[in-house]
Formats: structure tokens, sequence, C-alpha cells
């Protein structure tokens, strides 16, 4: 019997002190440098009140929440971090310029460049990134690899390579094509190996055929030659005249130019 009233004095005495606890408010709570709080729920900073810490702009907190437990904060008040941007180690690859510096912290809006330590070397990824507002870069760092030498340069419609492909090409190593017959450089006429890959246009333009049946069909033939089928390379122009006793429909212009493969028909009645 004496032990049952032992038992149920202690659990009496724990709930007093218990609900006296609970009902305790907490001071209102210091501000924070570069930040602010707000009341998440409840209000006077009773017991169970929530409270969240918001930095400002470019700050952040490990901790953002603090909640009145028995009349004290049940933890210390946050501290605002300017928020940063990792620093990591990029392969083959160095930083050649940032704004404000190439020097870490990187803080929100620091940009870096980068380079290959080698010109021989191919980046891959962005060659210039941004830090966050979220502490993470705009894009991973670049890595450089890959190889400088070039496979056999590529097969141009209608060209020739001038002298026979080698198996494989140095950096800077140039090749010349040549069009075939008929056919019209219309560009450049080499490529350059350029870390590991060819760089260059070339284009060779296709001659238009003009045969003897479409200009019977449009009432003409060629001003100063024969009615037969001609062969005009790209870029050269071919004057027609209208057969005797008919004109040009629609105003047509009688001198056309051949534009790789096509030339306009003058149309005369």
């Amino acid at each position: 019997m004496g032990s049952s009233l032992i038992v149920f004095y202690l659990f009496f005495l724990v709930g007093v002190y218990t609900s006296a606890d609970d009902g305790k408010r907490c001071e209102r709570p210091e501000q924070m440098s570069y930040g602010h709080f707000v009341i998440m729920n409840v209000t006077e900073f009773a017991h169970g009140t929530t409270i969240k810490y918001i930095c400002g702009p470019g700050m952040e907190s490990l901790v953002d929440t603090r909640t009145c437990s028995g009349g004290r904060w049940d933890t210390p008040l946050p501290a605002c971090e300017e928020i940063t941007c990792k620093q990591q180690e990029p392969k083959h690859v160095r930083i050649v310029a940032g704004t404000p510096s190439t020097f870490p912290p990187f803080k929100v809006k620091h940009s870096l460049s980068f380079q290959c330590s080698s010109s021989e070397l191919i980046m891959m990824g962005a060659s210039t990134i941004t830090c966050g507002d979220d502490g993470e870069w705009s894009s991973p760092f670049p890595t450089c690899s890959g190889k400088s030498k070039c496979d056999p340069p590529p097969v141009i419609e209608f060209a020739d390579l001038l002298i026979p492909p080698n198996s494989e090409y140095h950096l800077n190593e140039t090749v010349e094509y040549l069009c075939r017959r008929f056919y019209t450089m219309s560009s450049g006429s080499e490529m350059t190996c350029v870390k590991g890959r060819w760089i260059g246009e070339v284009k060779c333009s296709k001659p238009c055929v003009v045969t003897a049946d479409a200009m019977v069909a449009n009432n003409i033939q060629p001003f100063y030659a024969q009615k037969r089928t001609l062969l005009i390379p790209h870029g050269d122009f071919l004057t027609f005249r209208c057969k005797q006793g008919s004109s040009p429909r629609f105003s047509n212009l009688l001198r056309q130019q051949c534009r790789d493969g096509v030339i306009e028909f003058p149309v005369c009645q």
C-alpha cells in the first residue's frame, strides 16, 4: 500500500512539473544578422511555437527553424552565411579568367572561364560557368581529353583529294580537294585537322544540263549555239532567244544563270 502511494506521488510531481514547463513562454528570439524570422504556428512565442529564419539574398543557413519548448528555444540562434559554389578539380583544364577573380570563395554570380591545358586537347562542356543562387554551378566543370590527330579526311561529293590520303594527320595539317570534270568549286578547297576534327567547307557544285527537248518545250534556243544538249558550269550564264515569230512570256529574262545544277528556262510564245 505504501509503495503504491509513493509511485502515485512521483507521477503526480512529474505531471505537475511537465505541465508547468509546457505553459512557459519563450523570450522573444534574437534577430539574426543578414536575415529575419517569421512565426510558423501559434503566437506570442508560447510553448510549441515554431519560428522560421529567412536569410537575405545570396545567404543561407544550415538550420532555419526553432521551436519553443519549456520556455526555451530548442536550438541556438542560426547564422546566415554567404552562399558559395564548391571548387572542383578539373581534368587537364585551367582557369584562365574569373569575375571578380579566379580564386575562391566563389559566391553567387561569380563566373569562371576555362581552357584546356594543351592546345592538342578537346574541351568537353561549357567553357564559362556561373555560380547560381542555389550554390550550384550553371554547368559542371569542363574536362579536356581526346586525341589531337585526325583520321583520314572525309569524302566530298563530286571531289577527289589532290594527293592520296594518309592513315592519320597531325594538328594543323591540311588536305586539298579538286572537283571532278564539269563540277565547280563553290567554296574553299582545303580542310584542316584541328584537335581531332576536320575543319573547313568544301563543295563542288553541279553543272546544269540544258537539253534540246527542254528548249523545244519552251519555244527557245541558245543565242550563240546550236540547238543541242548543253552543259553549263555552275555560276555561268546562258542567253536564250525565242524562236522566230514568238516573244518572251511574262517578261521572262532570256539570260539565265546556272546555280548548282538548276537553271530557269524562259518561256516564249
